[in-house]
C-alpha cells in the first residue's frame, strides 16, 4: 500500500504530546514485522507490556484525559498484536492465544473496533486531532485490520488513509502570517568596487582547482572501487532456508511436549520426515480404534504439513500375538486398518487428500521384543512418513 505524502507542519503547530508518549510503541510495531524471531516471544511480550504501563504513566504526566488515553492504548494494543500475527512466529507463540488487546481490554476483536474508534473520532477530527494523527502513524505502519480479509480491502484502506491525511492537513492548517513588520534594510556607504572584484576572481579561480582536484580524485577511487565491485557481484548468494524446513521446525515446536513424554519420535532424514505415534496407548490389543486422545494430536500434525507439495504415507504396525478371534485375517491386516483410520483423519483437515495413503508391512518390525504386554504395547505404532516433493516435480 503507498502511503500518503507527509503532513505539512506549520511553524506555530503544538506538539502532539500523545503522539510524543507512544513513540517507543510505534517504532516498535516496524520492528517486530521485520526482526528476526526473538529468542523468547513470552519476553518480548512482557516487555510490550511494560512499555504500555509506561505509556500510561507519560499520558498522566502530560495531563491527558483518561478516555484519550484509553482508546489510544487500544489501536496501539490492536495495531501490535496484527504486527505480531503477521510473522512467522507469532502464530505458534503465547501472544497468539493471549495478546495485549486482551491483557489490557479482554477483547479479541480489534481489527473491527479499532476502525469504528475511528468513525466516532471523525465526526469531530478539530477535537480529536492528536488521536487521529495517532491512528494516522498505526496505519502507515502497515495496519490493516478488517480491511486484510475483505473483497478489495486494500484499496479501500488506501482511501481511508488519504481521507484521514486530508483531514489532518485541514485541521494543522499553513504558515501563519508574520508576527512583527519586516526590519528595514540597513544601508551601507559605497566602496570602491575593485577590492571586491579581485576577492570574486580569486574565489572563482580557488573554485575551478577544487573541482579539477576533485574530478582526479573520483577517477583514481574509480579505478580502485572496480575491481573490488566485480569480485562482490560475483559473489554466490546466499541460499535462503526452504519453506519445508521451516514447517517442520514449525511442527517440532507445537509437539514439543509429546516429544518430551516419549508419545511421538521425531526423526528428521534426508529427503522425509518421519513421526511415530508410540505413547504405548495408542490401540488396544486386536483393535484399529484410535485412542481419542491421540486425535487431538494428528489434528495438529495435519494443520503443519499442509504444504503445497509432497506426499505423506502412514505406515500401521501391530505385535505379534494371535488374534485368530479378532475380525481380521491377519495381523498386516489390522495394520493396514490402522494405518487406513489415521490416513482418513489426515484427509479430513487436509486440502490434498489424493496424497496420502496407508500400508502396512507384510513382515512384523517390532521395536522391541514382543516378549511382554508392556513391549507389544509400544510395538503397536503408527509412522507418519512426508516426503517433500519439489514444484517442478509435481504433475500439473
Amino acid at each position: 500500500m503507498s502511503l500518503p505524502h507527509e503532513i505539512p507542519y506549520s511553524r506555530d503547530t503544538p506538539v502532539n504530546a500523545l503522539l510524543k508518549a507512544a513513540y517507543p510503541l510505534l517504532n516498535a510495531i516496524s520492528g517486530i514485522r521485520f526482526s528476526p524471531a526473538p529468542d523468547d516471544p513470552g519476553l518480548l511480550r512482557e516487555q510490550m507490556i511494560n512499555e504500555i504501563r509506561r505509556f500510561e504513566k507519560r499520558c498522566q504526566q502530560t495531563g491527558l484525559s483518561h478516555e484519550m488515553m484509553t482508546r489510544s492504548r487500544y489501536c496501539l494494543c490492536t495495531a501490535l498484536d496484527e504486527a505480531v500475527s503477521l510473522t512467522p512466529w507469532g502464530g505458534d507463540s503465547l501472544w497468539s492465544g493471549n495478546g495485549l488487546l486482551n491483557t489490557f481490554h479482554n477483547e479479541t476483536r480489534g481489527g473491527e473496533t479499532f476502525f469504528c474508534l475511528l468513525d466516532e473520532l471523525l465526526l469531530q477530527p478539530e477535537k480529536h486531532l492528536d488521536e487521529l494523527e495517532l491512528i494516522y502513524y498505526c496505519l502507515s505502519l502497515g495496519f490493516g485490520g478488517r480491511y486484510r480479509v475483505i473483497e478489495h480491502g486494500q484499496a479501500r484502506l488506501q482511501s481511508l488513509v488519504h481521507h484521514l491525511a486530508e483531514q489532518l492537513r485541514r485541521a494543522r492548517g499553513s504558515y501563519p502570517a508574520e508576527l512583527s513588520p519586516p526590519r528595514p534594510p540597513m544601508t551601507i556607504a559605497p566602496t570602491s568596487g575593485r577590492p571586491w572584484h579581485l576577492l570574486w576572481v580569486c574565489s572563482l579561480f580557488g573554485c575551478m582547482l577544487l573541482f579539477g582536484l576533485y574530478i582526479i580524485l573520483v577517477n583514481q577511487l574509480d579505478g580502485r572501487a572496480l575491481p573490488v565491485q566485480r569480485a562482490i557481484y560475483s559473489l554466490p548468494l546466499p541460499k535462503s532456508a526452504p519453506a519445508v524446513d521451516l514447517g517442520f521446525w514449525s511442527l517440532k515446536q507445537a509437539l514439543k511436549d509429546e516429544i518430551a513424554r516419549g508419545d511421538i519420535a521425531w526423526d528428521r532424514q534426508p529427503g522425509k520426515l518421519v513421526i511415530t505415534l508410540k505413547g504405548g496407548d495408542l490401540f488396544a490389543p486386536a483393535s484399529a480404534s484410535l485412542n481419542p486422545r491421540y486425535k487431538t494430536i494428528i489434528e495438529r500434525i495435519a494443520r503443519h504439513l499442509a504444504f503445497p507439495h509432497g506426499t505423506i504415507t502412514v505406515n500401521g504396525h501391530s505385535d505379534s500375538q494371535n488374534i485368530s478371534r479378532s475380525k481380521y485375517a491377519s495381523n498386516q491386516d489390522l495394520s493396514l486398518a490402522r494405518a487406513e483410520g489415521v490416513a482418513d483423519l489426515l484427509r479430513s483437515h487436509l486440502q490434498g487428500p489424493s496424497w496420502i495413503r496407508a500400508t502396512a508391512p507384510a513382515n512384523p518390525d517390532p521395536l522391541v521384543p514382543d516378549d511382554t504386554p508392556a513391549n507389544r504395547a509400544i510395538n503397536r505404532r503408527i509412522d507418519i512418513i512426508y516426503q517433500p516433493q519439489a514444484p517442478d516435480d509435481v504433475a500439473p
